[in-house]
């Protein structure tokens, strides 16, 4: 809704000693801001790094990093909003035995399409790259592409953004770049 604003961040609490994803509304622009709650919580489990971004029919995407019952290295998750409650997290495109996925970031295009953006080592690339995937609606096993292949020097901290966005055809800024990528 106009003039609504969200809030994600990651923290422990009385109930949950490790890391977790809370989340607070404001339906009023700011001004007054509803009682925070921890997003589909996995005790014993950390879940960090949080973004969101909403979509045109007012649905909420998150997508974050976190360990879980198979997976001892982070890897990023999703998971949406969609006016009744959360769906399930699922892990985008495990990657296991390089190190953890480490800070997403999402944005949503003009057609409602998911991309998000991370950053991680593989089979291929030793140092971490800038991890790109499209998954359709948040569903699990979208490839992660490389956005970068620099395997001399890490590439990190990355964030995106869209205006009237045209799929294939986005931008990536970084914030200490040390190879450009397309």
């Amino acid at each position: 809704p106009d003039n609504e604003l969200y809030c994600a961040w990651q923290g422990s609490d009385a109930t949950y000693t490790s890391s977790q994803i809370k989340f607070s509304s404001s339906p009023a622009a700011g001004s007054n801001w509803g009682p925070w709650y921890n997003i589909k919580p996995d005790a014993g489990y950390p879940h960090a790094s949080p973004t969101i971004a909403v979509d045109s029919l007012n649905n909420i995407h998150c997508a974050y990093v976190g360990t879980d019952a198979d997976y001892t290295e982070y890897q990023i998750k999703y998971l949406k909003y969609s006016g009744t409650g959360w769906s399930s997290w699922v892990n985008i495109a495990p990657i296991s035995g390089y190190g953890s996925q480490r800070y997403p970031s999402i944005a949503v295009d003009s057609g409602d399409g998911l991309h998000i953006f991370g950053e991680g080592a593989d089979a291929g690339n030793t140092k971490y790259q800038i991890k790109y995937s499209s998954p359709t609606d948040g569903a699990a096993g979208a490839p992660w592409s490389n956005k970068t292949t620099n395997n001399l020097t890490e590439q990190r901290f990355r964030t995106v953004s869209g205006s009237g966005y045209t799929p294939n055809t986005g931008f990536l800024t970084f914030g200490r770049v040390t190879a450009g990528c397309k």
